[in-house]
C-alpha cells in the first residue's frame, strides 16, 4: 500500500461509489423510415424518449445518444431534421448529450481514407452543431464521437480524433479493440486533451444477435461484468454501450425483436442501486481530463489530515481511508460539505483540514448532492449555510440542532425535513444559489393555567 495502513486521502472523480457512462449508438437515426413512419404509426424515438422520461424518474439516468446524419435521401438515409430535431432537444434537455455516430454509418473505418474520415466525423459534427445551434438558438457544440461498426486500428483511432474533443471507440474485448481503456492514447492526446474511452462491458448486439444469447443469459453477463468492474476500486468506471433499437424492442423488418425493455432496466437499476453516478460520455471526459490536470497534497497528524486540492469540476471527491472501526469525519475545518468518509470538493478547490473522530459535529452541513450537481461556492459558520450548485436533484443537509427556532430555507424547496435532516429540492436544471438560515420562535408559549390539570384561553379576534 502507497499509504500503509494508517489515515490517508485520494482523489475521486465522482462523490458516489463510482461512474456510469451509458453510451447508445442510434444506429436508426440516418432511417426516414424508421424516425417518421408513414401514417400515424409510432417512430422508434417515440417509442425511446417515454422509456428514457422512466428511467431518469426512477434512476436519475442520463447518457449519450450518437447519431448518424445519412447522405443517401434516395434510399431513405438522410434526416429530417423536422422530426429529428425535437427528439434531439428533448435529449439535452433531460440532462443528455448527443454526440456523432459518423455521417454514414461505415461498418469498418479502417477502410476509410483520411478524406471519407474528415467526412465522416468532421463533417456530420459541423452538421450536427449547425442543425441544433439554428433549432435551439444558441451555440451548441457536438465535441463527442462514437466508432460505429468493428473495431478501429489506432491510426484510424488517431484520425477520427482531430475532428472531435473526445472518442469512444467501436467493438471492445478480449483480442479486439481497447479493452477497459479510459484515458489518453499518446503523449501527444494528453497534451492535446483528447480523451479515449473504450466500452468496457458488452454491447447488446453483440450478445443477442451475433452471440445468440437468451434475454437472461444477456442479463446475466451483463451483471457479472458489472460485479468485476466495480469489485476492486474505489471509484470504478463503467462504460456500457448499447442500441436505440434494443429497449425499444424495435424490428423495422416486421420480425419480433429478439430484445426486451426489461433486460436494458434491470441493469439499470442494480447499477443504481451499487450507488454510482450515471453520467454522460462528455462529463466522464472532462472528469478525466480535470484528473490529469489535477494537484493534490496531504499531510496526517494524529487524526487529522490536510489536504491542498488544485482547480477540478465541482464534482469530485476527497475520500478518506485508514480510518479506524467507528471512525466518521467529525469535521473539517471551515467547510460544510461531508459525509462519514467524503468529503464534497468545489470546482476551485482548496485547503482541507479533516478531523476523524467517533461522531460528527453537530453543525450544519451538506452529507449528499445529486448525480453531476457542479458545486461552485459554499459557505457557513456551522449554522447557516450557503452554497451554489449548478444541476438538478436533492440536496440533503444535516441541521445543527435547531431547537426552538424555524429553518429558512431560499433557492431551493423543502422536500422534507426529518429531525435534523433536510432535504432540499433544487428544482430543474441550471444555477442554484440556496441559503439556509434560522429564525428565532417568537410565537407564545403556554406554560401552565395556574398550575391546574385544565384551563381555558380565549384570544380577541384579530388580536395579538
Amino acid at each position: 500500500s502507497v499509504h500503509g495502513n494508517g489515515l490517508s486521502v485520494g482523489l475521486q472523480m465522482t462523490r458516489q461509489s463510482g461512474l456510469f457512462a451509458s453510451r447508445v449508438d442510434m444506429d436508426q437515426s440516418q432511417e426516414r423510415e424508421e424516425v417518421n413512419p408513414a401514417g400515424t404509426a409510432p417512430g422508434i424515438y417515440d417509442k425511446l424518449l417515454p422509456i428514457l422520461t422512466e428511467w431518469k424518474t426512477d434512476y436519475n439516468f442520463v447518457g449519450s445518444y450518437y447519431v448518424n446524419v445519412g447522405n443517401d435521401a434516395a434510399n431513405g438515409q438522410s434526416t429530417d431534421w423536422a422530426v429529428s430535431l425535437p427528439v434531439y432537444k428533448a435529449l439535452l434537455d433531460a440532462g443528455n448529450e448527443v454526440g456523432s455516430h459518423s455521417y454514414t454509418h461505415p461498418e469498418n473505418t479502417n477502410l476509410l481514407t483520411d478524406a471519407q474520415i474528415a467526412f465522416e466525423f468532421g463533417q456530420s459534427r459541423a452538421e450536427l452543431e449547425k442543425q441544433l445551434s439554428a433549432y435551439l438558438g444558441k451555440t451548441v457544440t457536438v465535441g463527442g464521437a462514437a466508432v460505429p461498426g468493428a473495431p478501429e486500428q489506432i491510426a484510424t483511432s488517431q484520425e477520427i480524433l482531430k475532428y472531435v474533443t473526445y472518442l469512444s471507440g467501436g467493438y471492445s474485448g478480449v483480442g479486439a479493440g481497447y479493452p477497459n481503456a479510459v484515458g489518453y492514447m499518446t503523449p501527444q492526446n494528453a497534451a492535446d486533451d483528447k480523451v479515449y474511452i473504450a466500452p468496457n462491458t458488452s454491447f447488446d448486439f453483440s450478445l443477442i444477435e451475433f452471440q445468440k444469447k437468451t434475454v437472461a443469459e444477456a442479463s446475466a453477463i451483463w451483471a457479472k461484468e458489472f460485479a468485476a468492474l466495480t469489485a476492486g476500486g474505489d471509484a470504478p468506471v463503467v462504460v456500457w454501450p448499447w442500441h436505440d433499437y434494443g429497449p425499444t424492442m424495435w424490428a423495422s423488418d416486421g420480425a419480433t425483436s429478439p430484445y426486451t425493455k426489461q433486460m436494458f432496466t434491470t441493469f439499470i437499476a442494480q447499477a443504481a442501486a451499487a450507488g454510482v453516478e450515471f453520467v454522460t460520455l462528455a462529463d466522464l471526459a472532462g472528469r478525466v481530463s480535470a484528473f490529469q490536470n489535477a494537484t493534490i497534497t496531504s499531510t496526517v497528524v494524529g487524526n487529522t489530515i490536510t489536504a491542498t486540492v488544485g482547480a477540478t469540476t465541482g464534482s469530485f471527491s476527497l475520500d478518506v481511508d485508514g480510518q479506524s472501526s467507528g471512525q466518521v469525519i467529525k469535521g473539517v475545518a471551515g467547510w460544510y460539505a461531508y459525509d462519514a468518509d467524503t468529503v464534497f470538493l468545489p470546482k476551485a478547490g482548496g485547503t482541507y483540514a479533516i478531523t476523524m473522530g467517533a461522531v460528527a459535529d453537530d453543525v450544519t452541513h451538506i452529507t449528499a448532492l445529486p448525480m453531476r450537481a457542479t458545486l461552485t461556492t459554499l459557505s457557513g459558520d456551522g449554522r447557516d449555510l450557503a452554497f451554489t450548485v449548478e444541476g438538478e436533484g436533492k440536496v440533503t443537509v444535516d441541521l445543527k440542532a435547531p431547537g426552538t427556532d424555524w429553518t429558512t430555507v431560499s433557492g431551493g424547496t423543502i422536500a422534507s425535513q426529518i429531525g435534523e435532516i433536510l432535504t432540499i429540492d433544487l428544482g430543474a436544471i441550471g444555477v442554484h444559489d440556496v441559503k439556509i438560515g434560522h429564525q428565532a420562535n417568537v410565537d407564545p408559549v403556554l406554560t401552565s393555567f395556574a398550575g391546574g390539570t385544565t384551563g381555558s384561553l380565549s384570544i380577541a379576534e384579530n388580536g395579538t
